[in-house]
């Protein structure tokens, strides 16, 4: 029986399921719950209208090393998932009845979320291209597309979010020593 740890990635708190680890592991896993970093999941939200499709674009994933693969059938769908949970990479269809892919890029972009997003869409014009890139997605990705072209993306993105978190964290950092002595870890006086 494996238990279920509260976790907070970037900034909300979630389920995660340890693998089975020997006692020690599970002590330590279970004393550093809240200090586990986002930075070991790699979560990856699929968002498109034809089941097929999804489905298909999974099973690459799965077959590629990606484990933790979510679907979502519709752009309200994928903002409540969103919401609730934290993905790194969003693989976004533009074309969807009501939501479009578009509003869940916007929503993204108002959210300050840290996921990147690929838009997968079989709509070329650019205009499309042009909002997708100014809302904030990594890449634009034409249906029909190579697997192999899906996963370079995947991994630029990936580098990119890596990336991004090591930035937040030196930033951190950086604030921190500016603002606390080193010897005696105290604040320092207003500067």
């Amino acid at each position: 029986k494996s238990r279920q740890l509260s976790i907070c990635r970037q900034g909300r708190w979630t389920q995660y399921r340890p693998p089975q680890l020997g006692s020690k592991g599970r002590k330590l896993m279970k004393e550093n719950a809240l200090c586990l970093d986002a930075t070991d999941f790699f979560r990856i939200l699929i968002v498109d209208d034809q089941q097929a499709q999804l489905k298909s674009v999974q099973l690459m994933l799965k077959i590629n090393g990606y484990e933790d693969v979510t679907l979502a059938s519709d752009g309200e769908e994928a903002i409540r998932k969103l919401q609730s949970d934290c993905y790194q990479l969003l693989l976004l269809d533009l074309q969807m009845p009501g939501t479009s892919g578009l509003n869940v890029l916007e929503h993204l972009s108002q959210a300050d979320y840290a996921t990147q997003t690929i838009v997968l869409s079989g709509e070329s014009s650019f205009e499309w291209v042009k909002e997708s890139m100014r809302l904030g997605a990594h890449d634009y990705i034409r249906k029909p597309y190579k697997p192999t072209e899906l996963l370079n993306s995947i991994t630029k993105a990936r580098e990119k979010y890596n990336e991004k978190k090591q930035l937040k964290k030196n930033q951190k950092n950086i604030h921190y020593l500016a603002y606390h002595d080193l010897l005696t870890g105290l604040p320092n006086r207003a500067l």
